[in-house]
């Protein structure tokens, strides 16, 4: 457990509002590709609708892995989380499946139903937003300005 934090101190640092700014966009750029390329693609706009709704609600899933641990390697991410956090990934997925893959279901939501491979793409993608997650976590480690490493050289 952590101390409180000083009166004096901002409720939220400069750091975590670029994060949080860098994870919204990371996010909202992978949806609107997915859903723009799907469109592209001859995709009906209730499936693009459908295949950007399972792609934003997983990606934003898995933003909970990177937010609950200062580790930025796969494995450490998974067990940093405490059960109770499993459980709610684990229930936001089977309900997400529900809901965009059994037609009736998917009727009652306004999703069209989508074939396993279109969902399990779509799933994917959002997934895939973690790799994003973690390089801006890993970019703005300290004080929130972005690291940009250069190579040195050092000429005598």
């Amino acid at each position: 457990a952590q101390p409180p934090r000083r009166g004096n101190e901002p409720l939220l640092s400069r750091r975590h509002v670029v994060l949080s700014l860098l994870q919204g966009g990371s996010v909202t750029a992978v949806v609107m590709g997915l859903y723009a390329l799907v469109l592209a693609w001859g995709v009906s706009s209730a499936a693009a609708t459908t295949l950007a709704f399972v792609s934003l609600v997983s990606a934003n899933a898995v933003l909970i892995l990177p937010s609950r641990s200062a580790q930025t390697q796969g494995r450490s991410l998974v067990r940093a989380l405490p059960g109770v956090s499993l459980w709610i990934l684990g229930g936001t997925f089977a309900a997400l499946a529900l809901v965009t893959w059994l037609p009736p279901l998917a009727t009652a939501f306004g999703f069209a139903a989508l074939a396993a491979w279109q969902w399990c793409a779509a799933f994917g993608a959002g997934l895939a937003t973690l790799g994003l997650f973690l390089v801006n976590k890993w970019l703005l480690r300290g004080d929130g300005v972005p690291k940009m490493h250069v190579a040195r050289t050092d000429i005598a």
